[in-house]
């Protein structure tokens, strides 16, 4: 999420892909679909922002559903930088303390906050607690999203393991290959699950981000933020 590019989120990918040769594949491949790239972690190192491989080298791309990929266009309106998401204050969000900041009232809930119009994006509406995550670090939402993808169990394991960047061992995991069917089901799939358990259950969501406005847009935002790729020995 911190490291999340412009460039590398469904709205702009993958035409806005830099290497040529996953370009052409990617464009072929998600003509009908929504799809995310998961390129680079960031990171501090020696005191200063750096790009880094994703963990374990699990590059890889995300088919989006529908309703994802919407709220992610939005957002990416709102603004003009190079990260997708961005702190209140429309700074990267690797400098805060996104525990305190984000992640716990989005757990616990939050009262409504207001503010002028120079701090804009500080203010947000009243959340309510999400009392099944109460106590939960944010990676639980990981094992959450593994568990909703095995709950109908009609999605292959190949399919299933690779959304979350694992390799099948064995003899499965060498002649095992996600298909364009399987990453289109489970596109159907989570759409269906937010229509129904969220949407149609009458949970709390968020409103969409304002659009930048014109006067302050910049036509040609930038794709990608320029940091360095941290190298490993």
């Amino acid at each position: 999420m911190y490291g999340l590019q412009r460039g590398y989120s469904s709205p702009y990918w993958p035409a806005s892909e830099p290497d040529a040769e996953l370009r052409e594949e990617a464009m072929q491949r998600y003509e009908a679909m929504h799809a995310m790239r998961v390129q680079y972690q960031t990171y501090v190192a020696e005191k200063q922002p750096v790009l880094a491989a994703s963990k374990f080298d699990s590059w890889r791309t995300l088919v989006m559903p529908p309703f994802l990929h919407e709220m992610h266009g939005a957002l990416l309106a709102s603004h003009d930088k190079p990260w997708t998401f961005l702190s209140v204050m429309g700074k990267p969000l690797l400098g805060t303390d996104f525990d305190r900041d984000y992640w716990y009232p989005i757990r616990d809930g939050a009262e409504e906050r207001n503010s002028g119009p120079r701090y804009a994006r500080w203010a947000r509406p009243a959340m309510p607690a999400v009392p099944e995550m109460e106590g939960e670090d944010i990676y639980r939402l990981r094992h959450w999203h593994k568990a909703k993808l095995d709950e109908p169990g009609d999605i292959p394991r190949v399919a299933v393991e690779a959304r979350m960047g694992h390799e099948l061992p064995g003899v499965e995991g060498v002649y095992s290959e996600v298909t364009v069917a399987m990453e289109e089901r489970i596109g159907e799939y989570l759409q269906r699950v937010w229509e129904k358990e969220v949407v149609g259950a009458g949970l709390w969501t968020p409103p969409f981000p304002i659009p930048l406005p014109v006067d302050l847009l910049n036509a040609d935002p930038p794709l990608f933020s320029g940091l360095p790729l941290l190298e490993y020995e």
